[in-house]
Order: structure tokens, then sequence, then C-alpha cells
């Protein structure tokens, strides 16, 4: 008999063993937190985003299009020449070495003319009379500007956007020819530099002869009408001049786009016990990895957030704010919200987080799910494009093209980033496992009472 109960208290032993170790192995596995409990901590700076190795600028290159089609925003007092001139004055260039470019004409003998090496002498090149060549290779100003934004200088690009294509039966056709050059030039200068672009629309006065890209004839108009900055450089420089006050000194400022190489290596991300609908485990070795999800038990789906840090990418708040900016590799997830993170998450350690991504789903949740930031060409920039330049008199917004420089340059951004997103997030969502750890308890206890049991009848036989 004393056999029989020492039998019984080993198998007894080691199903409590068994128990006790499901259950610390459940309580390592956090549970969701909800987000009224997190801390109201201000986050600290954190170096382990991205390489923050400072770099300065080496020197600034202008270049002023000085075709005849320009010759308009320089006459007389306009936004365009007092935007010019407070440029080339910001705070943030009065150190950097500047020299200041006349550049136009046509296939390959695009000119280059300086103007001078200091901000004042701008001021001599805004006149009417040095607006004089009939044409601009708007393809060659390009691949100038660019060559000139290497060895840490950034070169500064201003121009009416407009592609000079000549005398023409079919503009769209001359156009579709001009954007391949475009793209390939863009191309061979990203193959072997880490050049962002960044276009600037403005409004000005333009009072002078409106030369048609299109056609060989012009006319006189006094009205309102746009003109592009574009700056190219190291996007670490550039960033550095996206603040407000830069852009404030432009007047008739309108809308920004940025083009860049992007190195996802520098997105860090990472789920959060935050604004959750139902139930997961963290995984212990995968950060990104959820088990045991559960959908909300009142039929209200399944939601979770994870954090990132985009201070990397030169887009502004209301681009990464704007839900329709992301998309789910399955189609039962949608983005929610994305809003800035003003509170300390304690359960991020290796990055300090700048937004919280909200993903939901009323649907089965189980999957492996990609979230992606879209590289979505803003909307102003089909809103600028027009494909018919006979009504310029009533038009105070559009150029003619517009649509065809832009695509060829982000065309050749995305070439080399091989794909259309911006940065995407991975995540594993695992069904429950606690149930199958349930059945083989239970199977295992009743092992033990049926191996008990054999041993009593043994016992009394």
């Amino acid at each position: 008999m004393k056999y029989f109960w020492k039998l019984c208290a080993i198998f007894i032993l080691l199903g409590l063993t068994i128990l006790l170790g499901c259950s610390k192995r459940s309580e390592r596995f956090n549970e969701p937190k909800t987000e009224e409990k997190s801390s109201t901590e201000e986050p600290k700076k954190s170096n382990k985003v991205s390489d923050t190795s400072n770099i300065e600028i080496s020197k600034i290159v202008f270049f002023l299009e000085n075709s005849r089609s320009l010759q308009g925003y320089v006459n007389g007092d306009t936004d365009f020449k007092t935007s010019l001139t407070a440029l080339a004055h910001f705070p943030d260039f009065d150190n950097v070495e500047k020299t200041f470019y006349f550049i136009s004409g046509r296939d390959n003998n695009c000119k280059v003319d300086l103007i001078g090496n200091n901000s004042e002498t701008l001021e001599n090149g805004l006149i009417p009379g040095e607006y004089i060549e009939n044409y601009s290779n708007l393809t060659k100003m390009f691949e100038i500007a660019l060559d000139s934004s290497q060895n840490n200088n950034i070169s500064i690009l201003i121009t009416d956007g407009l592609y000079d294509v000549g005398e023409s039966d079919n503009p769209k056709n001359a156009l579709e020819k001009e954007v391949e050059k475009t793209q390939e030039a863009f191309r061979n200068k990203l193959n072997n530099k880490d050049i962002e672009t960044i276009i600037i629309k403005a409004y000005s006065n333009f009072n002078g002869r409106y030369c048609y890209a299109s056609t060989s004839r012009s006319e006189t108009i006094n009205q309102q009408r746009p003109y592009y900055i574009f700056l190219f450089g190291n996007s670490k420089l550039l960033n550095g001049l996206s603040k407000d006050s830069f852009y404030k000194k432009i007047k008739g400022f309108d809308n920004i786009a940025r083009f860049q190489i992007i190195d996802e290596s520098k997105i860090p991300f990472q789920a959060t016990s935050l604004n959750y609908l139902g139930n997961f485990k963290f995984d212990r070795s995968v950060k990104n990895k959820l088990n045991d999800v559960k959908p909300d038990r009142n039929g209200q789906g399944f939601q979770f957030s994870f954090a990132t840090n985009f201070s990397s990418l030169p887009y502004s708040d209301s681009y990464f704010e704007t839900t329709d900016n992301y998309s789910c590799s399955d189609d039962n997830y949608t983005v929610t919200s994305v809003t800035k993170i003003k509170k300390k998450v304690y359960e991020i350690t290796e990055f300090t987080p700048t937004h919280l991504i909200t993903v939901f789903t009323q649907k089965s949740p189980y999957c492996k799910l990609k979230v992606s930031l879209k590289n979505v060409v803003p909307i102003w920039i089909d809103n600028t494009n027009s494909d018919d330049e006979s009504n310029i008199e009533s038009n105070t917004t559009q150029t003619f093209g517009f649509k065809f420089l832009t695509n060829a340059i982000s065309d050749a951004y995305s070439y080399k980033n091989k794909e259309n997103n911006i940065t995407n997030f991975t995540f594993e969502i695992n069904g429950n496992n606690s149930s199958g750890n349930s059945i083989l308890i239970t199977f295992f206890i009743l092992g033990i009472l049926i191996f008990g049991i054999i041993l009593l009848i043994k016992y009394k036989s």
C-alpha cells in the first residue's frame, strides 16, 4: 500500500510542476494594459534611432533660370524677387559660401553664367534686362543642379517648371520624350549619391510675355502665376532646412513635395499595449509577434497599436496622420488612426517613438500582417498640372505638363527604392493556444487517475 501512495505522490508532484510551469509561462507574456495606465512622462531624446552624426553645408549654389518666359516675375516689385532675396539672406546661410548663376539654353547648349558670390549680387540679376534667353532645357538644368549638390553642397534651382518642347503637332508625345530624359538623368545621379529632392510651389505676380511651351507664340499677361524652387542635397542637410522659418521666407508659398532614397532600417517600430480591443500576449522572443489573440468578447473586433519613430523621414505630420496614406497586406485590416505620441511608453526601450498607429479588423485577425506607409504623390501636383495652355489668361494656378515633370522625378526615386512604399511594418498575429494547453493538462490528469485506479485494482487483487 505504501508503494501505491508513493507513486501517486510522485505523479501528483509532476502534475503540479507542469501546471505551475504553464502558469508561469502565461505570466511571462504581458497582458495588454489600457492606455490610461501609461505614464504621462514626456519621452526623452534617444540616439538609437538613426545616424545622428552632424554634417554641415559646405556650399550653396543658386541657379536662376533666365529664359524669356521668366521675365514677367522680375518686372516690378514682385513676391518672386522678395522671396529669392530673402532666401539668399536666410540666417542659416550666413556663414556658408554661396554662388549665384543664371541658367538657360537649348539642347546640350545649356548656358551657365556667373552672377556673383554674395547675396547682394543676386539683386543685380533680378532685373528684366537679364531675362533674354529664348529657350530652356529643363532636363539639362536638373543634371547641372544635381551635379552641384555633391560634397555636402546644396543646390537650388528656381524655374517656372515649363518643359520647352518647341513647336510640335503632338505636345503630349513631346512631353513624354522629355520625361524619359529626365528620368534617366535622375537615375544616373541617384546611383552613387544620397540626394533628396524638394519641390516648393509658390505664387507671384507675373507682368510680361508668357512664352508657350508647346508653340512658338507668346502673349502679354499681368496676373498671378506659379513658380517652383527645387532643392537638391543630402537628406540630413535638407532636413535641417525643413523648418517653418525657411518656408516663411517664401512669399506666396503654397505647397511642398519631397523625394528621397529610403533606408527602412532607420524606421524602428514595436507593438504596444496601448489602444487595443480584444486580447493578446506578447511573444518572449519576437517583439512584433502577438500570441493567443482573441477578438473582443462583445463582438467589437480586434485592434492593436504599434509605435514608430518617423523622425528620419522628411514628411509633415499631416502626411503621417492621413490614414489613406497607409495600406494593409491583409484586406481584413485597416489603419484607423495615426497620432503623435506625447507620453513615454515604458515598454519601448530601444527607440523614442514619435507616432502611434492603430490597426483594426472586424473579421478574423490571424495572419502575417504588413502595414505600409505609401509613397503618395501629393494631390496638389495633379491639381497643378495642365495639358492645355491655350487659355492661359484665366489660369493662375497651373503649369503645362507639370505632372510629367514630377512623375519623372518620382519614378526615378521609386526605381532606386525598388518599391513604391516609403516603409513597411510587419507583424505575426497568432491564434489562442491556451485551449491546446488545457487539453494536454486534462489528459495528463486523467492519465494519473487511470494509472492510480489500475494500481489500486492490482493492489487489492
